[in-house]
């Protein structure tokens, strides 16, 4: 026999420790229900289980939404805007003010970014009072 050609009916010098785990329990005679629950597929949930969750979710969002809401805007939003446009929340209202601002008067500076403020983006110093 050549080397490039294989002998098809010797076993596996090394076999993989599954068969070998395999073979001593069907020699120990646990039997085949031992084997199946060994090699059965993962546990799946219910789908009316996964289904029971639905109305608990919808009545969590509805119930709090003021916070979804403000979640949306205070962090998704002002981070996508940040990244669109490479500049910070801080600095998009500094931009502003430099533009729209008489320079010099502080009124009509904080009047401008209160403007800013209550129609561009929303920040926590709203008010007449500072």
């Amino acid at each position: 026999m050549t080397p490039a050609q294989t002998d098809t009916t010797r076993p596996d010098p090394v076999p993989s420790k599954s068969i070998l785990l395999l073979k001593e329990k069907l020699s120990t005679g646990l039997g085949t229900s031992a084997c199946a629950a060994a090699v059965s597929p993962p546990v799946m949930v219910s789908p009316a289980i996964a289904l029971a969750f639905i109305p608990f979710v919808f009545t969590l969002i509805l119930r709090y939404r003021h916070y979804f809401l403000l979640f949306y805007r205070a962090v998704l939003v002002r981070r996508l805007q940040d990244y669109l446009t490479g500049i910070p929340k801080a600095e998009r209202a500094f931009q502003y003010v430099l533009t729209h601002a008489i320079p010099g008067d502080p009124l009509h500076i904080l009047e401008t970014f209160d403007q800013w403020s209550y129609h561009c983006e929303y920040l926590s110093n709203l008010g007449p009072q500072k």
